[in-house]
């Protein structure tokens, strides 16, 4: 009996072919991949052969990729102190320019940076970071404006404003304005002199207050965050002296509301720093304070909390908001960001925090 031929062998050979098929590109893929490997392999011999021998600067530049070829050539120049290096840097990403005023500022020599376009921003950086660096102002006037006159503002603020001659270089009047403000402030203030207070403005500048908040003692500080006091540079000026000097006599040239802090924080006679001002004759100091007699409060607690270095007396001001001034102020004359975490409102709290920062690269 004849035997049948096996039904479905067209399927069979379907399923030949898509096995074979598949095996075919197995194979051509490993050979791709061993093909890949191989490239890879001798371009990563050849990087070495080119970066084995040769001079320093021919191995920086034989190095296949970008990011670690600039970063040997940065090194290089850097270390021998060679501008030429920097030429061979990637000058779209800056590199070029960041590597010229590198190599400027450690040798502190401002020709370097003529390597560097004159119009460019790159060239403003690298002269003015070299003129801080040497506190010659003279260089200043290498680079156009608005970096000549920014450049000049910041040989004046590293030394503080104390020589006011240098604000008068500065081309920019807003910013020969705000030096000259800050200067007048610093020797109204160290030389005890209210007569340099009227040169101070007569508006709100919270920049220029927030300067004069972080100068000398912190005892004249207790109005740091009243914002309600409407304090102007020049009222915080005349307060401030009065104050440190203990002269009541100065404090009705202050004005407003901070004038009453300064009279009944230095009670209701002439005292001195001697003085001993206490909560037990706070109610004497505030007796005729009538409508103002909780700001008269608070100026005296603030007094002996600062004095004293105790937060307890804050705390026993009634208002919150004079109640976290003084916590702020405390905080800010002892450095004790503990203070802070006592006032409960957190915006006010953080920025006690903050100023604590700024507060020692400000003083005096």
């Amino acid at each position: 009996m004849r035997s049948m031929a096996p039904l479905f062998r067209f399927n069979d050979d379907a399923d030949k072919s898509k096995t074979g098929t598949r095996q075919f590109n197995e194979r051509q893929r490993l050979i791709l991949l061993g093909a890949a490997a191989l490239i890879l392999v001798i371009a990563a011999g050849f990087s070495i052969l080119l970066t084995s021998g040769g001079t320093p600067l021919e191995r920086c530049r034989g190095i296949a990729l970008s990011q670690q070829r600039d970063s040997c050539l940065a090194s290089l120049a850097e270390s021998t102190s060679n501008l030429s290096v920097c030429s061979y840097l990637n000058g779209s990403a800056g590199y070029e320019y960041s590597c010229v005023s590198s190599i400027a500022l450690k040798s502190l020599n401002v020709s370097y940076c003529s390597e560097l376009s004159h119009n460019s921003s790159y060239y403003a950086q690298c002269v003015s970071g070299i003129s801080n660096q040497t506190g010659n102002i003279g260089y200043c006037s290498l680079i156009s404006e608005p970096y000549r006159s920014q450049c000049e503002y910041s040989i004046a603020e590293n030394g503080n404003f104390s020589d006011s001659s240098l604000c008068g270089t500065i081309s920019n009047s807003s910013l020969q304005a705000n030096c000259e403000y800050r200067s007048n402030y610093r020797v109204a203030f160290l030389q005890k002199n209210p007569g340099y207070c009227s040169a101070l403005p007569a508006y709100q500048n919270y920049s220029l207050l927030s300067y004069m908040l972080n100068i000398g003692s912190p005892e004249h500080n207790i109005t740091s965050y009243i914002s309600f006091l409407n304090t102007t540079p020049q009222q915080y000026c005349r307060y401030s002296i009065a104050i440190e000097s203990y002269n009541r006599s100065l404090c009705g040239s202050v004005g407003g509301y901070l004038s009453l802090v300064c009279s009944y924080s230095l009670g209701e006679v002439n005292v001195s720093n001697s003085t001993n001002i206490t909560i037990s004759n706070a109610g004497t100091l505030c007796s005729s304070a009538g409508s103002e007699e909780q700001l008269c409060t608070y100026a005296v607690y603030a007094y002996i909390a600062l004095k004293n270095d105790n937060a307890t007396i804050c705390g026993a001001v009634a208002s919150p908001l004079l109640q976290y001034s003084c916590y702020a102020a405390l905080a800010k004359k002892y450095n004790f960001p503990s203070y802070c975490g006592l006032i409960s409102n957190k915006s006010i709290s953080n920025v006690c925090y903050s100023n604590l920062t700024s507060n020692s690269s400000q003083a005096v």
